[in-house]
């Protein structure tokens, strides 16, 4: 099991990225939210789940949320930060 932190998630577009406490980021797709119970993902949750970091594009397997953010940013402002969106 490994650890982390979402980075992103659009319920949108149904699927977001974990930043692993080892580092990098997984892919995480609604249809893992699904199995785990889950209606969507918040920015800066933190996360328990399985996958194969050693793999290029890694991908969680399964995912546990164990800690909500104290704040939760909006997908616009995480967008704005990362340059992802234009103003």
């Amino acid at each position: 099991m490994h650890t982390g932190t979402v980075k992103w998630y659009s319920h949108e577009k149904r699927f977001g990225f974990i930043t692993a406490d080892s580092g990098g980021d997984v892919f995480v797709h609604e249809n893992t939210l699904k199995a785990a119970q889950l209606d969507t993902l918040l920015i800066g949750q933190k996360v328990s789940f399985t996958a194969d970091l050693k793999t290029p594009k890694p991908r969680a397997n399964s995912i546990m949320v164990t800690a909500n953010p104290e704040r939760r940013k909006s997908v616009e402002e995480f967008e704005e930060e990362w340059g992802l969106r234009k103003s």
